[in-house]
């Protein structure tokens, strides 16, 4: 049976606010063979469960497959160290069916100590190993200690396994109709004969009155010679106010963009706003996630600065999630909720391995445009139908 991996994402990322979620994730983005993402999936899933051991034995397999050893090594001591003295844990009654056993820990760690050239505690780590073999895979352990890790490869959850709500929910997914279905047994009248929460039936709003409107002849008041005072419903004569045209009244001020005060010439200076006596607050620095490794821009104070292009609401609801297509080549990238074009190219740039190459999006009318700025990544974020998932060409 084929995996639809994209939708599997479409229909995880609307709810990864679990561990579990998380994990799923990065299981289909290791299937992809996107392992950047995976790792940025599972470090998701380790914030929302420190003792999730799983997640960081599978992030460090994603980083022995991309040959960064020493963050692989860390991550399995990790492993190891949440698995808190047992040789297993059984994930099966957690919705994973997965046994995670220690020895296959220490096994892949020793591997990843064999790459950087520690072949001593390499070999401790696998006669560690041997004491805990409890399947027929793990004869393997064997045959790493014999060929000093040569040609070996570590150990992995199956790439089709992900966490999986108990049966009883599944089966109290359906919709269950416990009214039943109502039907009429006696009626007084046929006005009554149904069954639905309508109102009553039958009954005729009185009709409008058929009257036509009286034509209403102006009043105009005779011509006096006399200038006429306005009066207030008391018949008092209201106080004074200056004329809007007064030559003493100050023209009304006009701020905004420049160039406004060419439609105010020859009626005086506008008088600007007296000073406010609060200080101003220093702009919020971008939230950045611990696990981007693009560098944060610094301001001339040496603060952080990143403009926020979006409201707070779109920045929390998700990580930004690009589908580019590439010399036939499609993957997903995934970025901070808030990032800027030119970190969305150096996102693309470690994913191809590629410098030069120009990035493109469909407009309204479905042609493809060019993109050079941030102006540009806010218009395609504005087109789509959700904000945080967008699709661009490069070539």
């Amino acid at each position: 049976m084929a995996c639809d991996y994209e939708l599997a994402l479409d229909l995880f990322q609307p709810i990864a606010d679990s561990s579990k979620i998380f994990f799923n994730m990065g299981m289909i983005f290791q299937a992809m063979g996107q392992l950047e993402d995976a790792i940025l999936a599972y470090n998701d899933a380790v914030l929302c469960d420190n003792y999730l051991s799983v997640a960081y034995f599978q992030k460090g397999v994603c980083h022995h497959q991309l040959g960064d050893y020493d963050d692989a090594h860390a991550c399995f001591h990790d492993a190891l160290l949440f698995l808190r003295g047992n040789y297993l844990i059984d994930y099966t009654q957690l919705g994973l069916a997965y046994r995670l056993y220690a020895c296959e820990i220490l096994y892949n760690r020793a591997l990843t100590s064999f790459a950087v050239g520690d072949d001593d505690a390499a070999m401790d780590d696998l006669a560690e190993a041997t004491k805990g073999k409890k399947t027929p895979d793990h004869s393997k352990i064997d045959d790493a200690i014999r060929a000093r890790g040569s040609g070996c490869r570590a150990f992995l959850v199956p790439l089709k396994l992900v966490y999986r709500p108990p049966p009883a929910k599944i089966a109290n997914a359906d919709r269950v109709d416990y009214m039943g279905k109502s039907r009429v047994i006696a009626a007084r009248n046929t006005s009554d004969n149904f069954v639905e929460f309508q109102g009553a039936r039958g009954v005729m709003p009185d009709p409008e009155p058929d009257i036509k409107p009286i034509r209403t002849l102006e009043r105009t008041s005779p011509p006096s010679s006399l200038p006429r005072v306005d009066t207030d419903a008391r018949g008092r004569r209201p106080s004074a106010q200056p004329s809007r045209n007064s030559p003493t009244s100050p023209a009304p001020a006009r701020y905004g963009r420049r160039g406004s005060d060419a439609s105010i010439r020859g009626r005086g200076t506008p008088t600007p706003p007296p000073p406010s006596r609060r200080m101003p607050s220093p702009a919020p620095a971008r939230m950045r996630s611990p696990y981007d490794p693009t560098p944060a821009r610094r301001g001339s104070g040496g603060s952080e600065y990143a403009p926020s292009m979006y409201s707070k609401e779109s920045v929390i609801a998700g990580k930004l999630r690009v589908k580019v297509h590439f010399d036939g080549d499609t993957r997903v990238l995934l970025l901070p909720g808030d990032a800027s074009f030119d970190e969305m190219l150096d996102k693309i740039e470690d994913k191809f391995r590629e410098t030069q190459f120009r990035v493109r999006f469909r407009d309204e009318d479905g042609e493809l445009v060019s993109m050079t700025d941030d102006d540009d990544l806010i218009l395609v974020r504005s087109l789509a139908a959700d904000e945080n998932k967008i699709e661009v060409w490069c070539q």
